[in-house]
């Protein structure tokens, strides 16, 4: 009778070893499931950067039906599209693409709180036209840059995503 108890106790002790063994190994395959996410991170922020830079420069703006790229372009030669602000004073294309991005890129990237630089720079020496964000020194960019070539002198526009 001793011999079947002691039987008994050695097979309970077994099963709880198993079901630790178990637990875990269940505990390191969910445990370890988060890693591959951290390498699709910098892919994620390249995709957003391309996506919301060719999207912003082609969307139509409510400025005589150009667009932000048309704008811009408007904006680093002799200025001939003036557009109305919400006030209905007549403002330069400049200061409309530039109020047009900073309200775009806060509804669109700033919902998702990410952090981001847009600059708009003409010409060989790369003067700035605009420039909005806050990326400081983050060390992981991913940035999309596009650029339009004129004939007189490009136009570069450049959107980073910050992490």
């Amino acid at each position: 009778m001793k011999q079947k108890k002691s039987q008994m106790e050695i097979m309970g002790v077994a099963i709880i070893v198993v079901l630790l063994i178990l637990g875990l190994l269940l505990f390191l395959r969910f445990s370890s499931v988060e890693r591959p996410a951290t390498l699709k991170e910098p892919f994620q922020r390249a995709e957003l950067a391309s996506s919301t830079l060719n999207t912003l420069l082609r969307t139509t703006t409510g400025c005589g039906r150009s667009s932000v790229a048309e704008l811009y372009q408007d904006c680093v030669g002799p200025q001939k599209i003036f557009c109305e602000n919400s006030d209905g004073e007549k403002i330069s294309s400049c200061e409309y693409a530039n109020g047009f991005v900073r309200i775009a890129l806060m509804e669109t990237i700033g919902e998702l709180k990410r952090h981001y630089d847009f600059r708009v720079s003409h010409g060989s020496d790369g003067v700035v036209v605009y420039q909005i964000g806050d990326c400081g020194n983050f060390v992981d960019k991913d940035s999309s840059r596009y650029i339009i070539a004129g004939t007189e002198q490009h136009i570069a526009f450049t959107l980073d995503i910050c992490g």
